[in-house]
């Protein structure tokens, strides 16, 4: 766009006009006149194409963070990669595994390695329609809002909706009666039916005050923890079991460790059929074990103690411990069957006090930081000089 200033003394008689698509300033007005077609010549500006990862790309930026779950991130990126890959097939997929097993933690590093928008939604929030509280529809108005109102990459965007086991439809005291509805609501996501969305209150004036949204392209996961489904499977699986002694502590860890749950258990647990035909894979999240924790933090991205020690290294300060420490960490942390969630609070427990020493002192007091034993049941247990 070119911008011109006429002058006001020693201009000719007789001025060119300017071309169209040009601004003309006057000195009496400084007010800039623009033609019509000022915008005509820009061209639209194009969204730079983003390169899929390969599947063992995704793979292995996953396991950098989540440990202990190999099969089951395989089985999650592979699910994420047939409904991109294959505009005919659209995954459903449901994990189940106690909290603190990586499930969140999964979804969250596949949507960033994607370059996806993402939305965790906790079911327990919402109820059928014409109920108090949240409507199925909104997950798709928090897709948006994440997208910045962009609907194209909000129709490609990964939903986790935790807590699903919590709406089967038996009237429990843990389980919402009203589930029957919200699940047949969420049909209308996992079928990839057109939507109808509010459009922004700012594009009401100039644009229509809805949009279709294409469900078709999101990817859909859904997970809890279904306490009790263990003795439901184990039912099912008595009479292959009955080889066994009862008393035969082999025969016991044989029989949990084989335990795989079904589609008919998920039935029996009080999901209708309608909704459990449409899961196509279920994913069964490990237990944690003490060694699993450990590993998180010697070698996950996400490591808490590692973080602290990134921490301390601003403040010019090196972090010294005996590898011990991280079993004691893992040991308590595995006592309080939280899996890895538990792990930040034991590590923000022992640096809570180290954390505000340094704090108080001008940077470059301390040189180094030692972590002594006992420490993760006392956090007065360090030295620093």
């Amino acid at each position: 766009m070119t911008i011109v200033f006429e002058q006001e003394k020693n201009l000719p008689k007789e001025q060119p006009k300017p071309e169209e698509g040009r601004i003309v300033f006057t000195p009496e007005t400084a007010e800039p006149e623009v033609k019509e077609n000022d915008t005509d010549d820009i061209p639209p500006v194009k969204k730079k194409r983003r390169r899929l990862p390969t599947i063992q790309e995704t793979e292995k930026f996953i396991l950098d963070t989540v440990k202990g779950q190999d099969e089951q991130v395989r089985s999650i990126v592979t699910a994420a990669y047939r409904s991109i890959k294959f505009d005919n097939i659209k995954s459903k997929v449901l994990i189940i595994g106690k909290s603190g097993t990586g499930k969140t933690e999964i979804m969250r590093q596949l949507a960033k390695k994607l370059g996806r928008v993402f939305v965790t939604e906790d079911a327990n929030e919402f109820t059928q329609e014409g109920y108090y509280g949240r409507d199925v529809s909104e997950i798709v108005m928090d897709l948006l809002q994440e997208a910045n109102n962009d609907i194209e990459e909000a129709q490609k965007g990964i939903i986790f909706i935790d807590e699903i086991d919590k709406k089967a439809g038996c009237a429990t005291e843990t389980r919402d009666v009203s589930g029957r509805g919200v699940l047949n609501s969420l049909l209308k996501l996992v079928e990839g039916k057109v939507m109808k969305v509010p459009a922004p209150l700012d594009e009401w004036e100039d644009g229509p005050e809805t949009y279709d949204f294409d469900t078709s392209k999101l990817i859909i996961f859904f997970a809890g923890a279904f306490d009790g489904i263990d003795a439901i499977a184990k039912k099912r699986t008595h009479s292959s079991t009955l080889g066994f002694s009862a008393n035969s502590s082999d025969g016991t860890k044989n029989a949990k460790s084989t335990l795989k749950y079904t589609k008919e258990d998920l039935i029996e647990y009080g999901f209708p059929e309608e909704f459990v035909g449409r899961i196509d894979t279920i994913v069964q999240m490990n237990e944690l074990s003490e060694s699993v924790l450990v590993q998180i933090l010697e070698t996950s991205k996400a490591s808490a103690i590692k973080s602290y020690e990134k921490a301390l290294k601003k403040y010019k300060i090196v972090l010294k411990y005996d590898k011990s420490l991280l079993e004691d960490i893992a040991k308590k942390a595995a006592s309080r069957h939280t899996g890895a969630r538990e792990l930040m609070n034991v590590v923000n427990y022992i640096f809570d006090r180290i954390l505000y020493e340094v704090m108080s002192v001008k940077k470059g007091q301390y040189k180094e930081c030692i972590l002594l034993d006992g420490v993760v049941e006392d956090n007065t247990k360090f030295i620093l000089r």
